[in-house]
C-alpha cells in the first residue's frame, strides 16, 4: 500500500473509533452496563466484541464502496427492499436522534458534575460546534476525528497502566459476581446488544465512508486498525472499572472517579477528553440524520439547527436514565439491521471483484 492510502486507512479507523466512543463508552456507564457487571468473564465478552467489530465493521464499509452510497439509505433500498427500507429508515432515523439526544445530556452532566457549570450550557456549547463541523461534510468528520481519537486513546491507555500499578488486579470484581451472577447467555445477548447498538448504529457513517475508498484494502487495515483500537480501549477501561468497584461505578460518571483518584492532573484533563469523546459521537450521528439524502443542500441549513436544537431540549431526560433503559433498547433493534447485513453481503452481486 502507498503512504497516501495508508493514510486513507487510518482516517477510515478514526472515524469508526469515534463513530463508537462516546459519552456512554468514555464515562464507562455505557461499559459498565454491558461488560462490567458480569466481573472477570467480562473480558473474554470482550475478545468477542472486538471480532464483532471487525466482522462487521468492514461488511458496512464494503457495502458502501460496493453501492457507492452516498447516503444511508442507498444500501436499505438494497437489503430491505422499498416497502422494508422504508420502515427501516423511520426506525433509524428514530434511534440515531435517540443517541444524539444522549450524548448532548452526557455533555450536560459533564459540565455539571465536573465543571461545576449550568447543564445547558454544555448542551449548547456543544451542539453549536457540532453544527460547525457537520456543515462540511464527511470531510469535516475526518478531520475532527484525525484529532480526537489518538487524544482518547492516549488517556484510556495512560489511565489503565496508573490503575494497574496501583491496584494490579481487580480484587472488586468477586464481589460484583457475588451480587449481580449473571449466566452465559445473559453475556452473550449483551455482546450482541452492545455490537447492535455501536455498529448498527453506526451505519449512517461506515457506509458512505466506505464509498469514499480508493482500494478495498483501505476498508480491510481501517476497519482492523479501528477494532483492534476499540477492544484495547474497551478492555482497558472494563480492567480499570472492575479494580476501582463499586465506588466508581455508583457514579454517572464512573470514570470521573477513577480521574479523580488516578491523579491529580487527570482530573482536570478528563473533562475535556470526555467531552471530545462525545462531540465525535454527536457529529457523527448528526451527519447520519443530516445526509440521509444527497439532495438536501438547502434543506441542510434549517435541518442541522433543528436537529441539534430538539436534541438539546430532550437531553433534560438525563444522561444515566437514557443509558440505562434506551441503549439496550437500540442495541436490540439494530441487531436486526446486521442480521440483514449478513444476509445481503452473501447476495450474487457482493461477489464481484471490486
Amino acid at each position: 500500500m502507498q503512504d497516501g492510502s495508508i493514510w486513507r486507512s487510518v482516517q477510515i479507523a478514526c472515524v469508526y473509533i469515534g463513530t463508537v466512543v462516546g459519552a456512554g463508552f468514555a464515562s464507562g456507564r455505557e461499559v459498565d452496563q454491558f461488560f462490567v457487571r458480569f466481573g472477570i468473564p467480562a473480558f473474554s465478552m470482550v475478545l468477542l466484541t472486538t471480532l464483532l467489530f471487525i466482522f462487521f465493521g468492514y461488511r458496512m464499509l464494503r457495502l458502501g464502496r460496493i453501492l457507492r452510497a452516498h447516503t444511508f439509505r442507498d444500501a436499505t433500498k438494497v437489503m430491505f427492499g422499498k416497502r422494508g427500507a422504508w420502515l427501516i429508515d423511520i426506525l433509524y432515523v428514530m434511534m440515531m436522534f435517540g443517541l444524539t439526544v444522549a450524548m448532548l445530556a452526557g455533555a450536560g452532566e459533564l459540565f455539571r458534575e465536573r465543571l461545576h457549570a449550568p447543564y445547558f450550557l454544555g448542551v449548547f456549547l456543544t451542539a453549536l460546534l457540532s453544527w460547525f463541523t457537520v456543515r462540511h461534510g464527511i470531510h469535516g468528520l475526518m478531520r475532527a476525528n484525525v484529532i480526537i481519537v489518538p487524544l482518547m486513546v492516549s488517556f484510556v491507555i495512560y489511565v489503565g497502566l496508573q490503575t494497574f500499578l496501583q491496584h494490579k488486579w481487580p480484587v472488586h470484581s468477586q464481589w460484583i459476581i457475588s451480587n449481580t451472577n449473571p449466566g452465559f447467555l445473559h453475556a452473550v445477548l449483551s455482546v450482541l446488544f452492545y455490537i447492535g447498538l455501536n455498529v448498527g448504529l453506526s451505519a449512517g457513517v461506515l457506509i458512505p465512508l466506505g464509498a469514499t475508498a480508493h482500494h478495498q484494502k483501505e476498508l480491510k487495515l481501517g476497519s482492523l486498525l479501528g477494532s483492534l483500537a476499540l477492544g484495547m480501549m474497551l478492555l482497558t477501561v472494563t480492567f480499570i472499572l472492575l479494580c476501582y468497584g463499586q465506588e466508581a461505578r455508583n457514579y454517572a460518571l464512573p470514570m470521573a472517579y477513577v480521574a479523580a483518584h488516578a491523579g491529580a492532573w487527570l482530573e482536570w484533563i478528563f473533562p475535556l477528553v470526555l467531552w471530545a469523546e462525545i462531540f465525535s459521537t454527536i457529529v457523527s450521528n448528526v451527519y447520519a440524520l443530516a445526509f440521509l439524502s444527497p439532495n438536501q443542500g438547502k434543506q441542510r441549513r434549517w435541518l442541522l439547527p433543528l436537529i441539534l436544537s430538539l436534541a438539546g431540549l430532550l437531553s433534560a431526560v438525563g444522561f444515566k436514565s437514557i443509558v440505562q433503559y434506551g441503549y439496550t433498547a437500540f442495541g436490540c433493534l439494530s441487531l436486526l439491521f446486521l442480521v440483514a447485513l449478513l444476509r445481503t453481503y452473501h447476495a450474487p452481486f457482493h461477489r464481484e471483484q471490486i
